[in-house]
């Protein structure tokens, strides 16, 4: 009970120190080779998948965390949220950045919703497949869980492409 208290108090204290770091301006940067652009003020929402053709204008598309190169070269492209991200993004976490058979981008947080693992996206059964303890989730419908101990589906984060620059943004 009492490494159990002290555990929590640990985690509380951890997870507070993001405000500060927000209000510093600390960023995590990218995963990716690509730097992190200024973000926008567009309202976040539900699953937002953009096809290749999809633009966006730049100076309103948000944080940049890949580029469709990248995806298209790997199936898939991992990033961190940044700590400045607006909220409600989750900042901080791990994301990940599939195309679709269908030619379209999703994103999702790749904080696993059993244990917190990261998820990566395998592509031979073109799933998002946490290392940990084996949970499928299904990256063309919502992150909906196909396999594995949980029951809650990844959460999804709002993207852009702008296929003029060949960018895609994390939307805030």
């Amino acid at each position: 009970m009492l490494q159990a208290g002290l555990l929590a108090g640990i985690a509380v204290a951890v997870a507070s120190m993001t405000v500060p770091l927000r209000l510093l301006g600390v960023q995590t940067g990218s995963r990716s080779t690509s730097p992190v652009d200024p973000g926008s003020g567009q309202a976040p929402g539900s699953l937002s998948s953009a096809p290749v053709g999809a633009t966006g204008t730049p100076a309103a598309a948000g944080l940049k965390v890949a580029t469709v190169s990248q995806v298209q070269r790997r199936g898939s492209m991992s990033f961190t949220v940044p700590f400045d991200a607006p909220a409600p993004l989750p900042a901080g976490d791990p994301g990940i950045v599939v195309q679709l058979k269908d030619g379209t981008f999703v994103a999702y947080d790749a904080v696993c919703t059993h244990e917190a693992c990261t998820v990566d996206w395998d592509t031979t059964s073109r799933v998002l497949l946490c290392p940990c303890h084996a949970a499928e989730f299904d990256a063309a419908d919502n992150g909906r869980v196909l396999a594995g101990p949980t029951d809650v589906p990844l959460a999804s984060l709002p993207i852009t492409v702008d296929t003029a620059s060949g960018t895609i943004y994390l939307r805030g």
